[in-house]
């Protein structure tokens, strides 16, 4: 076969969103017109005043951030990656942006979910976990002898915790299931507050930090995504 032609081939064989990504996401900024989970062109300039800084979140994963009184040109070379990844995570930083406590979770780094295999204890909704064999409960302001009880919904099991110190994390009993989307019932003692959450495992195909962060996102779980991401940039 000719090489010309072959060479032909192959380019359209490979998915166009592999290609080099011909934009960045704004993830943190002290910028007024400049938001997170803006999209910057890569051949874009910026004008910063002295104390302003933007920092960018390439397609390939790389953390850029730009500041100073001067016209910068984000001229990076190659930006490869997926752009599909990109538009979710803006979506992500956009979402929360209309919300105080999840735009906290970002800012903080230290989030109710700041790891994928807790579990928080004082709120409801979706829980996105790594790995069956480890999952934690995470209470941010715990009671040293507090008793817990955690139930699963379909069988009606049940296991009972008594936070043992001040440390925010404790370990799952193992006299209690761990099972891929089952809902499950957390009561704390003295508490009329009965929280509901749903296991969710990601993929193990999923194991790139990003698509990680995309997964949880597009699950239910943006306070892990939020946190993960946090994690991830703010190094």
């Amino acid at each position: 076969m000719n090489k010309r032609i072959a060479s032909f081939l192959i380019l359209i064989l490979v998915p166009l969103h592999t290609f080099a990504a011909n934009q960045f996401v704004i993830i943190s900024s002290n910028v007024e017109s400049l938001n997170p989970g803006d999209t910057v062109k890569a051949d874009q300039s910026l004008d910063l005043s002295e104390g302003q800084s933007v920092k960018l979140l390439s397609a390939s994963g790389e953390v850029i951030t730009i500041e100073g009184a001067q016209k910068n040109l984000l001229d990076r070379g190659q930006n490869i990656g997926d752009s599909k990844l990109l538009d979710a995570i803006s979506r992500l930083l956009k979402s929360s942006s209309t919300s105080d406590s999840a735009l906290a979770v970002y800012r903080g780094g230290g989030a109710p979910n700041a790891h994928a295999q807790s579990v928080p204890v004082d709120s409801s909704g979706n829980v996105c976990l790594t790995d069956q064999s480890s999952p934690n409960f995470w209470w941010p302001n715990p009671v040293k002898g507090m008793k817990i009880d955690i139930s699963h919904s379909p069988s009606g099991e049940r296991a009972s915790i008594t936070w043992a110190s001040k440390k925010k994390r404790q370990p799952w009993p193992q006299a209690l299931p761990i099972i891929q989307g089952d809902e499950y019932q957390i009561e704390v003692e003295l508490s009329r507050h009965i929280h509901r959450f749903t296991l969710l495992m990601i993929p193990s195909s999923i194991s790139k930090p990003l698509e990680r962060v995309v997964w949880m996102s597009n699950n239910g779980c943006e306070r892990q995504a939020l946190s993960l991401l946090s994690s991830l940039t703010n190094n």
